[in-house]
């Protein structure tokens, strides 16, 4: 008998017992391995920092719609493992890029943050899109833990747009319990898109 593939957005309400082919999941954010555990609107500061829950193998992060107040601004990403007194400085990163409008392309290697966006835009169209996954970041472990994903951005002053493509590496074995998107100078973020945390089972 063929399956009948159902869109759980819409075509069903409550939790989808298990015996019918669900998961027992009751929100659309929690499917499968994926568990929504946090949505960050950012404010109007210069650090945005949003705490990790334990309790997970790896970790997906996804930004929507992050902006800067002021034009020519970095968006950098950090960890810490001391509740945001210090980020791991143990973190290093490498990012590949390639300009989306044409054949540009460069990398480069940063000590201490992965670099999600440099030269921001303020345009009315410009934003920062990510997506990091981070491996065995929270669990008791001897080893250190690993941040792959992409970046994508409007450039300050023009039409172009930039992909990064992100590898990190920390050798810490401790515990990490917090993220942070900093902008790299005085400016500050504007009040508008999220930041979402999913567990991975």
């Amino acid at each position: 008998m063929p399956l009948t593939r159902l869109p759980l957005g819409t075509a069903v309400s409550g939790t989808l017992a298990a015996t019918n082919g669900g998961t027992g999941v009751t929100s659309v954010d929690d499917i499968g391995n994926l568990v929504l555990l946090s949505t960050t609107t950012p404010t109007a500061t210069r650090d945005i920092d949003i705490s990790l829950p334990s309790g997970y193998e790896s970790y997906l992060i996804i930004g929507r719609e992050i902006v800067t107040n002021t034009a020519s601004n970095e968006v950098d990403f950090y960890t810490t493992t001391d509740n945001f007194s210090s980020t791991d400085s143990s973190l290093e990163s490498q990012r590949s890029y390639l300009r989306i409008d044409s054949a540009q392309s460069g990398t480069g290697n940063f000590d201490g943050y992965i670099n999600l966006a440099t030269n921001m835009g303020v345009n009315a169209s410009d934003s920062c899109e990510f997506e990091l996954t981070m491996i065995n970041p929270t669990t008791t472990r001897t080893t250190g833990y690993s941040i792959t994903g992409h970046s994508v951005y409007g450039h300050d002053g023009d039409a172009h747009h930039y992909r990064y493509d992100h590898g990190a590496r920390s050798q810490t074995s401790t515990v990490v319990d917090g993220i942070r998107l900093r902008c790299n100078s005085s400016t500050t973020f504007i009040a508008k898109g999220s930041i979402k945390i999913y567990g991975l089972r």
